[in-house]
This record gives structure tokens, C-alpha cells and sequence, in this order.
């Protein structure tokens, strides 16, 4: 085993990428959509418990272990929240740019990921399953919202309204985690 963090652990991990199941131009059910989304928050809700960002979701860094369980890997960008110092103006130093277009947040662009940035990159790979497309290939509206609903017509609209929410370009309207 490898210590990552200061409370994450992880060894060897027996399974698949979650890129070998959400393939381009294949477009996943909303019942499969809302399955992966819940064993995802899952493991996302404990890795902010013990005040980490991982920075870097997307579905080459979630795997699906032999026994179907899904978990994270590629630790190497996460970020601790609790042990942040501020600097004389209060605020928080911006950190080192880490992620992957399409499931990074503008927060987390310009340095400054919190712990809704993860679920931007979650929502991301949710479009990503329900569309068949990457996130770089979708367009944003003049609010720099993600432009998407007409790529999965079957959606229903309370699935869609949950994903426009994660996705919203303004960190403060997207879910939190921590406080549900």
C-alpha cells in the first residue's frame, strides 16, 4: 500500500477504466447514468470527508474493480483543504494548474479548485455518457454554461436540471457535498 494525502490509501487495483465503458459516439441509458453518478458520490463524499479535492475525475481515473465497485485512482493531484494557509490579504494562494479540459471547472483553470469542482468534472462525465461526445467537443452558452440537452434528447428533465447543476460555470449555484 501507498499513503497519498494524509488519510488516502490505495494498492493495486484489479479492473477496468471507466473509458473502456463510456465510449464515444455511444450514448449510455439515463438509468445506467444514474447509477454510475450515485457509486461515484459515493466515494467522492469520502474523499471530501477527509478534506481532499481530487482535481483530476474523469474516466480514465475511476475504475471499475473485478467485483463491479467503483473507485478513484490517480491520487497524484489531489488537493488537502485543511492544512491551507491564507496569505496576508486572507485569501487562499492559488495552487499549481492541474486537471483535463472538458472536466475542469474555470475555478480550478485559473488555480483556485474547491470541493465543487469535483462534482463539475462528475457532471462532465455524465453529459459524456448520456451524449457519446468528450466534453471539449460541446459548445458553452454567452453565460459559459454547457450546452449539451440537445445531444441527449432522451433525458429526462429532472436528470437534466441535476447535471445542469453540477456544471453550472459559477461554483457557488452547484451542489455541495459536504453540506447534504
Amino acid at each position: 500500500m501507498r499513503k497519498i494525502s494524509n488519510s488516502i490509501w490505495y494498492k493495486n487495483i484489479e479492473g477496468k477504466e471507466l473509458s473502456h465503458e463510456i465510449t464515444p459516439g455511444q450514448q449510455w441509458r439515463e438509468a445506467e447514468t444514474i447509477a454510475l453518478l450515485r457509486e461515484i458520490l459515493e466515494v467522492l463524499v469520502w474523499v471530501q470527508k477527509h478534506n481532499a479535492i481530487h482535481r483530476n475525475l474523469k474516466p480514465a481515473n475511476i475504475m471499475r474493480r473485478q467485483d463491479g465497485k467503483i473507485v478513484l485512482i490517480d491520487f497524484g493531484a489531489v488537493k488537502e483543504i485543511g492544512s491551507q494557509i491564507l496569505n496576508p490579504q486572507g485569501q487562499v494562494p492559488s495552487t499549481i494548474l492541474i486537471g483535463t479540459p472538458g472536466y475542469m471547472p474555470t475555478e480550478q483553470s485559473h488555480g483556485r479548485p474547491s470541493f465543487c469542482s469535483d462534482i463539475y468534472a462528475l457532471g462532465m462525465i455524465a453529459i459524456q455518457a448520456l451524449t457519446g461526445l468528450l466534453p471539449t467537443n460541446l459548445g458553452k452558452d454567452t453565460n459559459n454554461e454547457v450546452i449539451w440537452r440537445d445531444r441527449a434528447p432522451h433525458v429526462s428533465d429532472r436528470l437534466a436540471n441535476i447535471i445542469d447543476k453540477m456544471v453550472r460555470h459559477h461554483q457557488g449555484e452547484r451542489f455541495n457535498l459536504l453540506a447534504v
